[in-house]
């Protein structure tokens, strides 16, 4: 019976993720603002991803002083390069007014992912997209707000890009309506 959740829930995440576009940065975020040396103590630990959260295909989140991991009790998970990751020229973390901002660079370009930590030490997990649903209206609304780039990577894929200043990012990240966001139960 798990087996059969956990492939419907794959399924339910590869059609999600073909119905958003992820928002990318020129730069690790937020500018200006110093990478950590290691992994703060308060984030280190073990989390578990409820099921049917957005998240896909990972039930447990695991970090430690200069990497975190995404695992999963599935036998037969698909993985993902963002799965797992060390502190590096390619993972940025940063701490800016209460938030971590986890930077990956892929190519040439930044993905973002923002983490807030919550009561009982448990964490928002946040990745910046616009959605199928109501993609056009909120692109608009973003594009009110600050310029965006529009980079088409093929037919099938592609990527808004944003250079915002901090105190413009901080301004989005507190906007819920652009992110796609995971809560994650401290366990240890």
């Amino acid at each position: 019976m798990r087996k059969i959740q956990f492939h419907i829930l794959s399924i339910a995440v590869v059609l999600w993720c073909s119905a958003c576009t992820e928002v990318i940065f020129p730069t690790h975020q937020p500018k200006g603002i110093k990478p950590l040396a290691e992994m703060p103590k308060e984030l280190r630990g073990k989390y578990i991803i409820p099921e049917g959260d957005s998240v896909d295909r990972m039930d447990t989140l695991i970090i430690d002083a200069t990497s975190y991991r995404f695992t999963s009790s599935a036998k037969k998970a698909d993985h993902s390069w963002l799965d797992n990751a060390q502190l590096s020229v390619s993972l940025v973390v940063k701490r800016y007014k209460g938030y971590y901002f986890f930077n990956f660079k892929e190519n040439d370009q930044w993905l973002l992912r923002v983490v807030k930590i919550e009561s009982g030490g448990n964490l928002s997990f946040r990745m910046f997209a616009i959605d199928g649903a109501g993609k056009d209206k909120l692109l608009w609304e973003l594009e009110q707000e600050i310029a965006v780039e529009i980079i088409q990577i093929d037919s099938n894929e592609k990527y808004y890009k944003i250079d915002p200043s901090p105190k413009k990012l901080l301004q989005l990240v507190k906007k819920k309506k652009y992110w796609e966001e995971s809560k994650l139960k401290r366990v240890k």
